[in-house]
């Protein structure tokens, strides 16, 4: 059976609109999603509240998928049945990072055109899902004196809610961290510039990961400029602009990161302190052999991410009586705590991050 979302698309695309604005809309109800982003969120809802361009990439990433499997209608003409079959329609689609430069949009099709593509994740679709009713929500009336709303359209289309089927995965205990770190002198990729030792930037890029719990995409940032001197030792500052929650980060460097850092020759302010050297789908590859490597088995095998659960569960295992509010600064979750005492929980996380054990 042909979606109701596809037959509109076929009225929309190739016969032209066959349904109109009531008379007396607003003249924004004929933007489509695209161009209320751009024209309204943008500019009324997210520059002021300095949001951080991953989330930008995030509700463009949606927008994609709304554009490849709805009509693509004006705001004021979007029916319940197109972001319903949307919702529905999402588990056939996939996409694909390679060959992608990071930060460009990820090439997306149906899976039955493009089998060797990703499936979608059920937390996938529940964040499409949301983004898109949190478009719809701006677009309509005022329903909350301090939530923003455009009030272009009087009501807005239901949009089913998915159930994120999240599976709670494990991380290194220490003895296999180090075991993996101490595999990486075998490593031999990626291919790097002239000067760069292999076993260096694998050290490097693994105690970056244990010390700070830094998100990944957040370290393939990291520049020279975010390192500046204290009279306790180097200390990374990285600015909101370059971390998912939007805060920027202080931080002091435990002894043996501050001593990786100090063998690898300073650039200039901009350039990054670790060359790419691939892209993250190939890291993550790379990183599985690294594993086999290390022997470790199979079943104990895990992304990148796995280091910053492995970051946070030692720094919960340091923090004693203040446990879970010790992992939730260290993973800079956002909360209702008074500023007072995030600068204090703050403190206290980077105090206990000096204390972690040494990774080599």
């Amino acid at each position: 059976m042909v979606s109701s979302a596809r037959q509109l698309r076929v009225v929309w695309d190739d016969s032209g609109p066959q349904r109109r604005l009531p008379p007396g809309s607003d003249p924004r109800a004929a933007w489509t999603l695209d161009q209320f982003l751009e024209e309204w969120v943008v500019g009324a809802v997210w520059r002021p509240k300095r949001t951080t361009s991953e989330t930008i990439r995030g509700y463009l990433e949606t927008l994609k998928y709304w554009r490849a499997i709805s009509s693509d209608p004006p705001l004021g003409l979007a029916t319940d049945q197109e972001t319903i079959d949307f919702v529905g329609l999402l588990p056939e689609w996939g996409s694909s990072s390679r060959g992608v430069p990071r930060g460009k949009p990820h090439r997306i099709a149906r899976l039955d055109e493009c089998p060797s593509f990703e499936p979608l994740t059920s937390v996938t679709i529940a964040n499409h899902a949301t983004r898109l009713a949190t478009l719809f929500r701006f677009a309509g009336p005022q329903l909350h004196p301090r939530k923003p709303a455009a009030r272009i359209i009087k009501e807005f289309p239901y949009i089913p809610q998915v159930t994120r089927e999240f599976e709670t995965k494990p991380p290194f205990n220490l003895e296999v961290a180090r075991q993996i770190a101490s595999a990486s002198g075998r490593m031999t990729k990626p291919d790097l510039p002239p000067g760069w030792p292999r076993a260096l930037w694998w050290q490097l890029r693994l105690a970056i990961f244990y010390y700070t719990g830094i998100r990944a995409g957040t370290v393939l940032e990291l520049a020279w400029k975010h390192v500046i001197p204290t009279v306790d030792g180097p200390a990374f500052t990285i600015p909101g602009s370059l971390v998912k929650t939007g805060k920027a980060v202080w931080m002091p460097l435990p002894a043996q990161l501050a001593a990786l850092l100090a063998t690898v020759p300073r650039g200039s302010p901009d350039d990054l302190i670790l060359p790419a050297g691939c892209c993250y789908r190939h890291f993550v590859e790379l990183h599985s052999e690294l594993q086999r490597l290390a022997e470790v088995p199979e079943h104990l095998r895990q992304s990148p991410h796995a280091w910053r659960r492995t970051h946070l569960t030692q720094m919960v295992n340091l923090g004693s009586d203040q446990m879970l509010e010790v992992g939730r600064l260290a993973a800079q979750h956002a909360d209702g705590r008074t500023t007072e005492k995030n600068y204090l929980g703050q403190a206290i996380v980077n105090q206990l991050r000096m204390r972690l054990p040494p990774l080599f």
